[in-house]
């Protein structure tokens, strides 16, 4: 833009510095035959035209027009023209800036949600449950609905906040090696399959791991079935899936932010 302004000063300059031509065109006669009659008046001589008898002053019906304008006129036409669509082009990349910098505040707000506790008695639920959850297999295991991602993975965040959106529903707390099992027979769950738990110290970050909406205990000392490891400090969202030993299930604890399979559960009564 200054490279610009530059120019167009430069000419301005160079034209007005120049003497001024001035063309004299008598109506009635042939062009061709006054383009000897085309002459420079100078900033201070008034040149052939005394002698010649053709000038402004003796011919009042004369057209006069200075030639610079021809030339200064387009040009300044075509810079404003320049300047305008420089102007343009940063108005719209201030604007996609903007954009951007919106757009990634935004992503950064993204949190765990916070669901609404359970109810201190849950309520009586007939048989069928809310769509793309369903009972085990075996019911005498446990009467809860369960819902797996299958090959969907999300976050730890993300699982909860997809289990929340049925109300009353949470990730997956596995009671006992029946219902976990259960779980894996009902699903078809391949072995080694990674699944979330509520399990998370997210909380305060001190290893004291509690069981999301609930806040019941958990702990890798004293695990109700299978075999558990608490692993570094910034591994704060807890996992079990099934190795087929002796101790086939198997806890531990992940980063939260890893793309995970899930299972989310629905408790409920049955009615009579």
């Amino acid at each position: 833009m200054v490279k610009q302004n530059k120019l167009f000063l430069f000419i301005t300059w160079l034209l007005l510095s120049q003497s001024v031509c001035q063309a004299q065109v008598i109506p009635l006669r042939n062009v061709v035959d006054q383009q000897q009659s085309i002459f420079l008046i100078d900033d201070v001589e008034v040149g052939d035209d005394q002698e010649l008898g053709i000038g402004s002053a003796a011919l009042p019906g004369l057209a006069s027009f200075p030639f610079p304008l021809i030339i200064l006129v387009p040009l300044m036409t075509m810079m404003a023209m320049t300047m305008m669509e420089s102007m343009s082009l940063t108005a719209v990349a201030q604007s996609v800036t903007n954009q951007t910098a919106v757009e990634t505040v935004t992503t950064a707000a993204v949190a765990c949600p916070t669901p609404e506790p359970l109810p201190a008695t849950t309520p009586c639920v007939p048989s069928s449950c809310p769509e793309g959850y369903r009972l085990l297999d075996d019911q005498n295991v446990s009467p809860n609905c369960y819902m797996f991602s299958g090959t969907t993975r999300k976050k730890w965040c993300e699982a909860l906040m997809k289990c929340t959106m049925t109300k009353g529903a949470t990730l997956w707390v596995p009671n006992s090696e029946a219902e976990a099992n259960a779980v894996r027979t009902t699903f078809s769950i391949p072995p080694a399959t990674r699944i979330w738990t509520g399990g998370n110290d997210l909380k305060d970050n001190n290893g004291n791991f509690v069981f999301a909406i609930d806040n019941s205990e958990f702990s890798f000392d004293n695990l109700e079935f299978g075999t558990g490891d608490d692993g570094p400090k910034e591994s704060n969202c807890v996992i079990i899936r099934y190795l087929e030993n002796p101790l086939p299930w198997r806890w531990n604890d992940r980063n939260c932010d890893r793309d995970t399979l899930f299972v989310c559960e629905l408790p409920r009564t049955p009615c009579p």
